[in-house]
C-alpha cells in the first residue's frame, strides 16, 4: 500500500512538471516559413494615418518599411487651417514575430543627417499586437498603452 501511494504521488508530480512545459504562441505554431515570409512582406511598403488633435487639425504619421527591417517614420501635425506646424523623421528597426509587430527606434532625422538615440531608454522599444493586416490596411494595438494604430498603404516597396 505505501508503495502505491509512493508511485501515484510520484506520477502526478512528474506528469504536473510535463504539462507545464512552455508552448509556442499560437500564431507562431500556424505559421510555417513561407506565411511568415508572405507576412513579413506584407508590413513592407509606405503606409499613412490621420487623427484629428487637439488644435482642430490633423496629425498625420507615414511610416516607409523596408525589407531589410528598417523604417522611417514620418509625424506631421496641421492646425484647422491645415497649416504644416510642426514636423519630424524618425528611423529605426521594425519585425515581426508570430502576431506581435515590434520597433526598436534608433534616431532622428534631422537636416537629412541621423541623431542617435539613447538605445539604453525602454521607451525606444515598442510592441504591438497585430490585429488586421492586409493588402492595403494594416491594423495594430500598442501593448503599452493600449493605443490602437491603423494605417493604408500608399505604395509597396520592393
Amino acid at each position: 500500500m505505501k508503495f502505491s501511494l509512493m508511485t501515484i504521488a510520484l506520477t502526478l508530480v512528474l506528469s504536473g512538471c510535463a504539462s507545464q512545459q512552455q508552448q509556442p504562441a499560437k500564431s507562431d505554431r500556424y505559421l510555417n516559413e513561407s506565411q511568415r515570409q508572405s507576412q513579413w512582406d506584407n508590413f513592407v511598403g509606405h503606409w499613412r494615418t490621420q487623427r484629428s488633435n487637439v488644435i482642430g487639425g490633423k496629425n498625420t504619421i507615414t511610416i516607409k518599411r523596408f525589407k531589410d527591417g528598417r523604417f522611417v517614420i514620418q509625424f506631421k501635425v496641421f492646425d484647422k487651417q491645415e497649416i504644416l506646424k510642426e514636423e519630424h523623421r524618425e528611423m529605426g528597426l521594425w519585425g515581426i514575430s508570430g502576431d506581435i509587430y515590434f520597433t526598436m527606434f534608433k534616431g532622428w532625422i534631422e537636416n537629412d543627417r541621423f541623431q542617435p538615440a539613447d538605445s539604453s531608454k525602454a521607451a525606444h522599444y515598442n510592441a504591438y499586437q497585430i490585429i488586421e493586416h492586409g493588402a492595403d490596411k494594416l491594423t495594430y494595438r500598442s501593448l503599452s498603452s493600449d493605443n490602437t494604430f491603423s494605417y493604408q498603404r500608399i505604395e509597396t516597396l520592393k
